[in-house]
């Protein structure tokens, strides 16, 4: 082998290892994500349509979740979907997630929950549902769900790097039907417009679960899809349609992700 050849390996070989090594950061609880690296930009996580935005076609949640960092200017970190101020940032947790966090509900907020004080944006600071578990225990795979209650919901496949899960693809999905004796779960579009796409998950009947909640004085009941079900089975047919079919996504989860969500008390 000629010495200009092992030159160039010595040269590529470090840049392959510094792009496989995603740089992420954690935001403190008041950080603003503005749309440029301008104080006087739009504030990402306090617009409505640019958080939704940001969920629906990226499929990125902001605080408590650890955010990528795309590139750095001066006191200014820019992250997937935006910009904040490196003073609003620390280094992402290095506590792992441990196996109890797996397999729970929990509970957060889309939308800066100050808005909520706020006259004109009262209701609109959606609550979400996450749930993530492994494919099977010897994988390091992640199927992760994140449910706007009133909404939709993304699925999300993911792979625990060191002390976090990052996530790679990820599907928007409502409506889910459920279709009898249906063996494995697959997905289908529903809506694709301005290239933003919708799904439906089928699902069959072994994937189902009566849902009882009440209005007022009144209980009613309903059948739906329940992911607590999902066999290493099922969990593989969803992270393999999701990967072969699903947009990238930046979204990330570490331990103080967890910490700061409430376990949802359902």
């Amino acid at each position: 082998m000629n010495k200009k050849l092992l030159l160039l390996i010595a040269l590529i070989i470090p840049f392959l290892v510094n792009a496989q090594q995603a740089k992420y950061v954690e935001l403190d609880k008041s950080a603003t994500i503005y749309k440029s690296a301008n104080l006087k930009g739009l504030k990402i996580n306090a617009d409505i349509e640019s958080t939704f935005i940001a969920f629906f076609v990226n499929g990125q949640v902001f605080y408590p979740f650890a955010q990528q960092v795309v590139s750095e200017k001066g006191t200014w970190v820019q992250l997937p979907v935006g910009w904040v101020q490196k003073k609003n940032t620390k280094p992402v947790s290095t506590q792992p997630i441990t196996d109890n966090m797996y397999r729970t509900h929990y509970v957060g907020t889309l939308m800066n929950p100050e808005l909520k004080q706020v006259k004109s944006h009262r209701g609109l600071a959606n609550d979400y549902d996450l749930y993530f578990t492994k494919v099977d225990e010897n994988s390091n795979d992640v199927i992760i769900r994140i449910g706007l209650f009133s909404e939709a919901r993304i699925f999300c496949t993911g792979k625990v790097v060191d002390n976090v899960i990052q996530c790679d693809k990820f599907l928007m999905v409502k409506p889910e039907e459920c279709e009898g004796d249906l063996a494995d779960l697959y997905f289908s579009i529903d809506v694709e417009k301005n290239g933003i796409k919708r799904y439906i998950l089928h699902y069959g009947n072994h994937l189902s679960t009566e849902f009882s909640y009440t209005i007022g004085p009144d209980e009613y009941t309903t059948t739906g899809f329940d992911m607590e079900k999902m066999e290493s089975h099922d969990l593989r047919v969803m992270f393999n349609n999701i990967n072969k079919i699903g947009t990238q996504t930046k979204l990330c989860i570490s331990n103080n992700t967890i910490e700061n969500l409430k376990v949802a008390d359902y």
